[in-house]
């Protein structure tokens, strides 16, 4: 088409006279030129269903149609006027030339991208497949469902430049990767130098079987993980713990054995509280455990709770500090903190049980 309108330029400017009988002759030519373009993409959109295809030949059709519009109406022109500038005759044609490279060219990329994402898009199929076929598997699947795709209708896009050949070339490679992966790695890690150890204990439990192993991090992702946390925290445990152990075999057995246990316990302190005591009581005031014991043995009062030789003193320290003397001999430190005491007689089960109330010294000046 644009060598028919360069013809015609030419001959409309070496020729002064122009035949009309040439130019219908021409334009005749034209339209049967165009309607033989417009019969053929008919029946090229008939047989062809691919989208791509449509497009190209609708924008083929549609460029066509431009280019004889431009070229009747050049006609048209050089039959009514007799005098034509020869450069807008040329200046058109150029322009009109130029649009039809730039659609071309337009039409071309897009339909490289539409190939190359419609591929791509089955070679990611391929490789969420890739566990479950070995290389034969995936070089038939990739000759089945991949390479017709590329290698439909190629005459569209098999003269375009190499920019737009490289989507396809991109795919191609992707491919190859998938099915026959190579041993060179792509992205490589730098190679780090490792901690270096301890060769002997250098903790108490380091030398025991207890010690255990943990990984080396220091993120804290990598600390809140629960085998780092239980190694660190099952290492910070102390191997041995200092408890005394007491013999209960020595309360048990003959009356003389009793006796000597609790001659043994004879000072034995413990924490408790006393209860608030009533009017009746008398209260000797000591300032030490030495002056107390010495006030004792002179005069002890008893309180009768019930029954014989069960009785309680109780006596305020300078300190701040109550002491229970009882009468078989025991003494007990009582400070302001809340318990509770069982005392067993030796000849009996009769429990004697102190409640558990609060008393200050103040409280108990009162």
């Amino acid at each position: 088409m644009v060598v028919m309108v360069v013809v015609v330029v030419v001959m409309v400017v070496v020729v002064e006279e122009v035949v009309v009988e040439v130019v219908v002759v021409v334009a005749a030519v034209v339209v049967v030129v165009v309607v033989v373009v417009v019969v053929v993409a008919v029946v090229v959109v008939v047989v062809v269903v691919a989208v791509v295809v449509v497009v190209v030949v609708v924008v083929v059709m549609v460029v066509t149609v431009v280019v004889m519009v431009v070229v009747v109406v050049v006609m048209v022109v050089v039959v009514v006027v007799e005098e034509v500038v020869v450069e807008v005759v040329v200046v058109v044609v150029v322009v009109v030339v130029v649009v039809v490279v730039v659609v071309v060219v337009v039409v071309v990329d897009r339909v490289c991208k539409t190939v190359a994402r419609r591929a791509s898009l089955r070679v990611t199929l391929l490789r969420r497949m890739r566990h479950l076929l070995d290389a034969d598997g995936l070089m038939r699947l990739y000759k089945a469902q991949v390479r017709p795709v590329m290698e439909y209708s190629p005459l569209t896009w098999m003269s375009s430049a190499q920019c737009h050949l490289s989507l396809l070339d991109r795919v191609q490679r992707r491919a190859e990767r998938l099915i026959h992966p190579t041993d060179d790695q792509y992205h490589m890690e730098r190679l780090r130098v490792p901690w270096r150890r301890s060769e002997r204990p250098t903790r108490t439990v380091a030398s025991s079987d207890l010690l255990l192993e943990a990984l080396r991090t220091h993120t804290v992702m990598g600390q809140r993980a629960f085998t780092w946390a239980t190694a660190t925290l099952w290492n910070t445990f102390t191997v041995e713990v200092d408890a005394v152990a007491m013999n209960t075999q020595q309360h048990k057995g003959t009356r003389a054995a009793r006796s000597a246990g609790v001659q043994h316990c004879k000072e034995h302190v413990i924490t408790l509280t006393t209860p608030i005591p009533s009017r009746d009581v008398v209260l000797n005031v000591a300032h030490n455990k030495e002056q107390l014991i010495e006030m004792i043995t002179e005069e002890l009062v008893d309180r009768t709770i019930e029954r014989k030789d069960s009785g309680y003193q109780t006596d305020l320290l300078s300190q701040g500090k109550l002491i229970l003397l009882l009468k078989s001999g025991k003494v007990y430190e009582w400070r302001d903190q809340i318990c509770k005491l069982t005392m067993r007689k030796q000849t009996s089960s009769f429990h004697t049980r102190l409640s558990s109330l609060f008393l200050t010294p103040e409280r108990l000046l009162k």
